[in-house]
């Protein structure tokens, strides 16, 4: 007989998007199994560079920013972002934003006016996955699930039931929920046993991503040091991103129109066009995060109690995709609609309250228990209403604490 757990919620993937969702819903006072496949002490890739304003101000509502700030680049590094030929080559053009011990009322650049408490973190994902497990693992109302995977789920009126495989002792494990998310990624099993699709352009453009050590770079550097380099040449063009603000750097090499991927892109080439130095420059590959940008939504026929963090956008922050995508959303039939993590609705930068409003009314409308959890949505993004209150109540929401 397998061992049977039961909780409010299963999150299947502990990734920052199910970390942020489990320490929202304990927040809420829900109780929340997260199941991940990696072990505790995992380290984390280095695929996200930095943590917008809109999530550094739910961050604040759950508690951590403070923490996620003290993490990152060096707290004199420079933010700004540079254009140049090369890391190494002539400056073209140079955002000046300020580094983060320097942040204050007199600080200039580009978002110090903005009105918000949380500007712009400018941190790997190497440093701030490890501060969010931290601290969802103190959370009393959430329990990981670490060398766990989820391989079967069946749903019916009264919940959810979840087969999960213990990678380390092959135990099999019952998990009983009433609703289950999936935040497992792009190529999500959840996703796939509910039969969702995606729909849009899977293909946009392909990437080299590579995390280099290079300790001698930094002091090469002919300017002042930056979070961010552009490289504009006839040779190589790309992105150069400070990691850890010393010696570690990600190097992006793009495909160039007409290259259907970058398998016959000399690796070692491109980095050394991209950073501008010769054959003797020595650099270590640390590990190589190659991706595929893809401007993708899930949808599905099936409610139910199961929900999914529905999109697959560019990395870079594609703005004309996530429109697209919210027009392919608003353009579904009603009985479609997609279900996804509000963190997901954040990310493509939904600050105008008419969408939030739209999709709370549908969801509230919808057929079955749709899983729909507008976590980094506050008072102030939501006008108060007979039926936007409805919508919080459907998910057993107090309207009054949003």
């Amino acid at each position: 007989m397998p061992q049977v757990i039961k909780t409010r919620v299963l999150i299947v993937g502990g990734g920052p998007v199910g970390m942020t969702l489990a320490l929202d819903l304990a927040w809420r006072g829900i109780d929340v199994i997260v199941a991940e496949t990696r072990p505790a002490n995992d380290p984390p890739s280095v695929k996200c560079g930095q943590i917008s304003a809109r999530s550094m101000e739910v961050f604040r509502r759950l508690g951590v920013a403070n923490k996620l700030r003290e993490v990152g680049l060096p707290a004199d590094y420079p933010n700004d972002i540079v254009s140049a030929t090369s890391v190494l080559g002539i400056e073209l053009s140079r955002v000046l934003i300020p580094a983060r011990g320097a942040r204050g009322a007199a600080a200039v650049g580009p978002d110090t006016t903005w009105p918000t408490p949380e500007h712009t973190h400018r941190v790997n994902q190497k440093f701030f996955e490890p501060v969010l497990f931290a601290h969802v693992r103190e959370q009393p109302r959430v329990r990981i699930l670490n060398r766990t995977k989820v391989v079967e789920i069946t749903q019916n009126e009264q919940g959810v039931t979840a087969i999960a495989h213990d990678l380390d002792r092959g135990d099999r494990i019952s998990i009983e929920c009433t609703y289950l998310v999936g935040c497992d990624g792009a190529s999500s099993m959840v996703r796939k046993a509910i039969g969702a699709k995606y729909v849009g352009t899977p293909v946009l453009q392909h990437a080299q991503s590579t995390h280099i050590r290079a300790p001698a770079l930094l002091n090469l550097l002919p300017g002042k040091r930056a979070w961010l380099y552009f490289s504009l040449n006839p040779r190589r063009c790309g992105v150069t991103m400070a990691v850890d603000g010393r010696e570690t750097w990600n190097i992006q090499n793009f495909s160039y129109a007409g290259e259907a991927d970058l398998t016959s892109v000399d690796r070692d080439w491109a980095i050394r066009m991209i950073l501008g130095v010769g054959p003797d420059f020595h650099y270590e590959v640390v590990s190589k995060e190659d991706w595929i940008a893809r401007r993708l939504v899930a949808v599905t026929q099936s409610p139910g109690r199961i929900g999914i963090a529905a999109f697959v956008l560019a990395r870079s922050g594609d703005r004309r995709g996530a429109a697209a995508i919210i027009r392919q959303l608003e353009a579904l039939p009603e009985g479609s609609w997609t279900r996804s993590s509000g963190l997901s609705i954040a990310y493509l930068g939904m600050s105008d309250t008419a969408h939030a409003v739209t999709y709370m009314e549908r969801a509230a409308r919808g057929d079955g228990d749709l899983f729909v959890l507008f976590s980094t949505l506050t008072s102030a993004d939501i006008p108060r209403s007979s039926r936007t209150d409805a919508a919080w109540r459907r998910f057993n929401l107090d309207p009054r604490r949003r």
